[in-house]
């Protein structure tokens, strides 16, 4: 494993995965994660090696500054330099994957675009004289148009509301993503046990999906990985990942090794990890391990990864297809997909509003007659 959280070549290291879980989530050394919580660490850790990486891609931008690089496969371009490892995480809060987030997680924002006011689009305040974009083009500002009058729409605002899969036409326009995506939806399916008349066949057709990676689960206190199941979801097949062995050797670089690794001042790698034939095929599971799925633990989470945004309309579409066929429409989504987050405090005020102006009282209405009510009228039983 690695060593601290920071300047360490083993990002994923157990190590790394305690100090983030005490740091951030108060689970001490020795606790118990639950899939929710790995979910969040295994996020925090991909956020901990990307700033890594790009630490070390602007130092050496930094050291070519004057020459011309061509980004090569497997790099992905931003706004601020060049670096490998494009990979981003988004963990789905309450089992509900939003658009919005996507969208501010994975599209680049180009430099520049902040408005007269002083603010960039984070919030941030910029200084005078910066340029600014003020220009749209006429279907920019016809696109802006359609969103307000849906967003005008009280249906819009609806928690309930599920707006209809855009078409590839109007995703056209849409920028690309700057990074893949790894999707993790943690779940519970079920209070003390697995709800597996309600949800085992969903479960088992998700894991057919391209995009799928399978899920983290198990048993109370045995954690597995699961790869596949059958279709009828009786069975659920996976890895069991708790074989203790030995740490992989390393070996200490030279200093020319180091300085072509951009250990610029001392804070790059020192070592680098040997992985031996040996090691890889000690680090397999020889033999998968079956399941009756009626009882696993009802916490879990799902995982799906899109390499580009192509790949996840892909995903949208598997989604649909599940809701329209005869035979699964019959069990309940295991997560849905929407728009944006709910704007439920707006939608409680509408919700008021609308009780207290349609509500009418039966004196209002004429339809008793006051002099006639039986004295019992006059009090309610608590």
């Amino acid at each position: 494993g690695g060593g601290g959280i920071s300047g360490s070549e083993s990002w994923y290291s157990i190590h790394n995965m305690v100090a983030a879980g005490c740091a951030r989530y108060d689970v001490l050394p020795g606790e118990w994660f639950g899939p929710g919580t790995a979910c969040h660490v295994l996020r925090d850790l991909v956020q901990l090696h990307r700033r890594d990486l790009k630490h070390y891609a602007d130092e050496e931008e930094q050291d070519r500054e004057h020459a011309t690089e061509v980004p090569v496969e497997g790099q992905h371009t931003g706004v601020t330099g060049t670096f490998p490892g494009a990979l981003k995480v988004y963990v789905a809060p309450e089992g509900s994957i939003y658009r919005s987030d996507l969208k501010e997680l994975l599209v680049t924002k180009k430099r520049g675009e902040e408005n007269q006011n002083g603010v960039d689009d984070k919030g941030n305040h910029v200084k005078s004289g910066t340029k600014t974009k003020t220009a749209f083009s006429p279907s920019k500002q016809k696109e802006q148009q359609k969103q307000k009058q849906k967003e005008n729409d009280p249906k819009y605002h609806h928690p309930l509301y599920e707006a209809p899969l855009p078409s590839l036409e109007s995703n056209a326009s849409i920028p690309e993503w700057n990074a893949s995506l790894l999707i993790l939806v943690p779940l519970r399916l079920g209070l003390k046990q697995f709800n597996a008349s309600s949800y085992k066949v969903s479960l088992a057709h998700m894991l057919s999906f391209p995009q799928s990676v399978g899920f983290i689960g198990g048993s109370p206190r045995h954690a597995l990985w699961f790869y596949g199941a059958n279709s009828d979801g009786s069975k659920v097949y996976g890895l069991d990942p708790h074989t203790v062995q030995r740490a992989p050797r390393r070996r200490k670089l030279v200093p020319q090794e180091m300085a072509s690794n951009g250990n610029h001042g001392g804070g790059g790698r020192t070592h680098e990890i040997i992985f031996s034939d040996e090691y890889l095929r000690s680090i397999n599971c020889p033999n998968g391990s079956a399941m009756d799925m009626t009882k696993i633990d009802p916490s879990l989470a799902l995982g799906f990864y899109c390499r580009d945004r192509e790949d996840y309309e892909s995903f949208e579409m598997s989604l649909k297809a599940m809701k329209e066929d005869d035979e699964l429409k019959k069990y309940p989504a295991l997560f849905t997909i929407s728009d944006a987050k709910p704007d439920y405090a707006a939608d409680l005020s509408s919700a008021m509003m609308d009780m207290m102006m349609t509500c009418s009282s039966p004196l209002q209405d004429g339809d008793m007659d006051v002099g006639n009510r039986d004295e019992d009228d006059e009090y309610i039983m608590l």
